[in-house]
């Protein structure tokens, strides 16, 4: 994949992480077929070397933070060509520093937060600036949404996410 701009904004670097960068691609970069068995349903959120979606799913993201994030069609294939499942490729256009970092021994070094072994990482509500998905900009921990976002998730019944809550704080 090939991202629109690559430009440093201060944080992990975005041209070995293309996916986490925060920033749309070039459409052209993104792949329109995966390959796909025929005997398996895919789950509403699947992240396999890129991460896809249902049209359930497309829309509800739509629905929690419109116009924000990109998505491209693609398809899931079997290996004759025949379509099997319309999808979409989706790239999270949210990239922010919401760490809570204000703690004895957390140190940024360069463009990443440095931390005491065995502590954990805890996120501001308030940096989040109101974003319900989007990733971390200083450290590498996946795909980040909003208590929204879950509770939204969970009423749907959508598939295919392993959800990990992080503490979180308000100032």
């Amino acid at each position: 994949m090939l991202l629109q701009d690559e430009t440093p904004d201060g944080g992990i670097n975005t041209r070995v992480s293309k996916s986490s960068s925060g920033r749309p691609v070039q459409v052209a970069s993104v792949p329109t077929r995966i390959s796909w068995p025929a005997n398996l349903k895919p789950q509403d959120y699947e992240a396999l070397f890129v991460r896809t979606v249902s049209d359930r799913l497309r829309y509800l993201i739509e629905d929690i933070e419109p116009g924000m994030h990109q998505f491209i069609e693609l398809h899931y294939v079997r290996k004759t060509g025949e379509v099997l499942h319309k999808r979409w490729f989706w790239q999270v256009c949210n990239r922010i520093d919401s760490v809570f970092a204000e703690r004895p021994g957390w140190v940024f070094d360069r463009v990443s937060w440095r931390y005491p072994s065995g502590d954990k990482l805890i996120f501001d509500v308030t940096k989040s600036g109101g974003s319900h998905f989007w990733h971390e900009k200083h450290v590498y921990c996946g795909l980040m949404m909003s208590e929204h976002a879950m509770a939204r998730l969970n009423e749907e019944d959508i598939s295919g996410f392993s959800l990990h809550e992080y503490a979180t704080v308000q100032r």
